[in-house]
């Protein structure tokens, strides 16, 4: 009834993106065979008849199934129990702590990404998107080189203009970001509005070493997720 009632919710919010996720898993030591079963049949409903069972369409809501990804499916593992965080997941094998472990996160967290991606480009499709022969503006010009002054990007106010840590954030747009529509949407933003973000951290100091937190914080992502 809960999840009933967030999908009515969430369906009054047309120009929004839901992403669902289905259950996290539990450690083995942290649960029984009964609810660990019970868990899996919730699990089910969610996916095949969370979005369907009432007949109606419901295109911003997109499930993602993150007890797939960390599950134990096997009913006889060699190792662990069947539907519980499966073993080599388990932060540890001795305490209940159903956290799952870093190998988990960089198997679940790309993926989680790509559906991110993928949700809002199957809902927003391409509309306002520019043609192929005409890609968005990324602030390069035909040498390669940042069409914008470099020493007055945002992030180069926030880092060291030697910071290696800017080269990784160059590479991401060049290598990550212009291959999906809206990554060329976001890169183009990023160069329209950056004099007005410079501005405003200019004339608060706060504001400057909020932002400088934050974007340490999304390369330390990058680099998580990505091999660049």
């Amino acid at each position: 009834l809960q999840y009933q009632a967030l999908r009515d919710m969430m369906d009054s919010y047309p120009n929004n993106v839901f992403i669902v996720w289905t259950l996290a898993p539990l450690h083995r030591l942290a649960t029984t065979e009964d609810e660990a079963t019970r868990a899996k049949e919730f699990v089910d409903w969610v996916k095949n008849g969370f979005l369907t069972e009432d007949g109606k369409n419901h295109p911003n809501i997109t499930i993602f199934d993150f007890w797939g990804i960390a599950a134990e499916d096997d009913p006889n593992p060699s190792m662990g129990k069947v539907n519980c965080l499966k073993y080599e997941y388990e932060g540890s094998h001795f305490n209940s702590d159903s956290h799952p472990n870093y190998t988990a996160n960089q198997i679940a967290g790309p993926q989680f990404a790509q559906t991110i991606v993928d949700s809002i480009e199957n809902y927003f499709g391409t509309s306002g998107d520019v043609d192929d022969d005409d890609e968005a503006d990324t602030g390069d010009d035909d040498n390669g080189d940042s069409g914008e002054d470099d020493d007055d990007c945002a992030a180069t106010q926030l880092l060291d203009p030697v910071d290696p840590r800017l080269a990784i954030l160059r590479t991401f747009r060049d290598e990550v970001l212009t291959k999906s529509t809206i990554g060329r949407k976001l890169i183009e933003i990023y160069y329209n509005n950056e004099k007005i973000v410079v501005a405003g951290m200019n004339k608060s100091p706060l504001l400057k070493t909020l932002s400088k937190k934050l974007l340490e914080s999304v390369i330390s992502v990058i680099e998580q997720l990505y091999v660049l």
